[in-house]
C-alpha cells in the first residue's frame, strides 16, 4: 500500500516537473514564475515518493512550504545589500504581483531540500544516520549564535568582503538554538566526529543546487549572479566555487525544519493537554513528527 501511494506521488511529482519545465524553457510568459513553483514542487513530490519513508503528507509539506516563504525572503533581504544575485524578465510586475508570484516560488526551496535530504538518506542507508550523542558542550550553542550574529553583522558592515558569510551566518544562529533546544548540534556532532549527517545534507544541497542551476539557466525569468573575486569558471550562471554555499545553506534549511518541526510539535502536544480528546489530525501529525525527529 505504502510502495502504491508513493508511486502515485512520484508521478504526480513527474506531471509537475513537465508542466513546469516545459513553459519555463520554452515561452516568456507572465505566468513563468508559477511554472518555476510547479516545476519544484513536482521535484519534492518524486524526491518523496522515491525515498524509504514515503511522502510525509500535505500537512508537513504545507508546514515546510510556509517555513521556506520567511527564509528566503531573508535571503532577499540580505541581498539587497550584498548584490550578489538579480533577477532578469520581461513582463512587468507591479509590487503586488512581483510579492505574490516571488512568494509561490520561494515557498518550493525548504519543501525541495528536504525531500532530497530524504531520497539521498535512503540511498546511503542507516549508518549515514546514526545520531551520535554529543558529549557535553553546554557553551556551544551560545558559542555558535554569537559568531552567527557577528558574521551577519560583518556582510552587512562589509558586503564586498563578507559576503561568503550570507549563507554560514544562518546556519550557525539556527544550529545554535537547535542545539539549545534539542541537544542535536549539527556542529556538536562533527565535533565529537560523527561527519555523516553533514556529508549527507551538503550531498543533498550540491544536487539541489546543481538542479536549480541547471533549470535556471534556459529560463525565463532567471536569476543571474555578481560575485566578487569569483567571477570564473561559470557552470551555468553560477561561479563554480559559489556552489560551495549550497553546503551551509542545506545544513541551514535541514536544521530550520527541525526546529519548526519541534515547536510545533510541542504546540500539539500542549493543545493535547488542554483537550483530553483532543484533535485527531494534530495527535496524528504529532506522531508523524516524532518518528522523524
Amino acid at each position: 500500500m505504502t510502495s502504491r501511494i508513493s508511486y502515485r506521488v512520484s508521478g504526480v511529482g513527474l506531471l509537475l516537473v513537465a508542466a513546469g519545465w516545459i513553459p519555463l524553457w520554452t515561452v516568456d510568459s507572465f505566468w513563468n514564475p508559477l511554472a518555476f513553483t510547479a516545476l519544484w514542487t513536482g521535484v519534492a513530490l518524486v524526491a518523496w515518493g522515491l525515498s524509504a519513508k514515503g511522502y510525509p503528507g500535505v500537512a508537513r509539506h504545507l508546514g515546510l512550504a510556509a517555513v521556506s516563504v520567511p527564509i528566503w525572503w531573508w535571503f532577499e533581504l540580505v541581498n539587497a545589500r550584498v548584490a550578489n544575485w538579480h533577477y532578469v524578465f520581461t513582463p512587468h510586475y507591479s509590487d503586488i504581483e512581483y510579492a505574490v508570484l516571488s512568494t509561490l516560488a520561494f515557498s518550493t526551496v525548504v519543501p525541495a531540500l528536504v525531500a532530497l535530504t530524504a531520497v539521498i538518506r535512503s540511498v546511503a542507508g542507516r549508518s549515514a544516520t546514526v545520531v551520535v550523542v554529543t558529549s557535553e558542550r553546554k557553551r556551544l550553542p551560545i558559542v555558535e549564535i554569537s559568531l552567527g550574529v557577528l558574521m551577519q553583522a560583518a556582510v552587512f558592515t562589509w558586503p564586498d568582503i563578507a559576503f561568503p558569510l550570507v549563507w554560514v551566518a544562518p546556519f550557525l544562529v539556527i544550529d545554535g538554538c537547535v542545539g539549545l533546544i534539542m541537544r542535536r548540534s549539527l556542529v556538536g556532532r562533527t565535533l565529537d566526529g560523527s561527519f555523516g549527517e553533514v556529508v549527507l545534507i551538503g550531498a543533498a544541497g550540491l544536487s539541489c543546487g546543481i538542479m536549480w542551476e541547471f533549470w535556471n539557466y534556459w529560463s525565463m525569468p532567471k536569476w543571474e549572479y555578481s560575485l566578487p573575486y569569483f567571477e570564473f569558471a561559470r557552470v551555468f550562471e553560477m561561479p563554480v566555487l559559489g556552489y560551495g554555499g549550497y553546503v551551509p545553506f542545506a545544513l541551514f534549511v535541514i536544521q530550520a525544519a527541525t526546529l519548526a518541526d519541534v515547536l510545533w510539535l510541542r504546540a500539539v502536544r500542549r493543545s493535547s493537554a488542554r483537550s483530553r480528546s483532543g484533535d485527531v489530525r494534530s495527535a496524528a501529525f504529532a506522531a508523524d513528527l516524532e518518528e522523524i525527529l
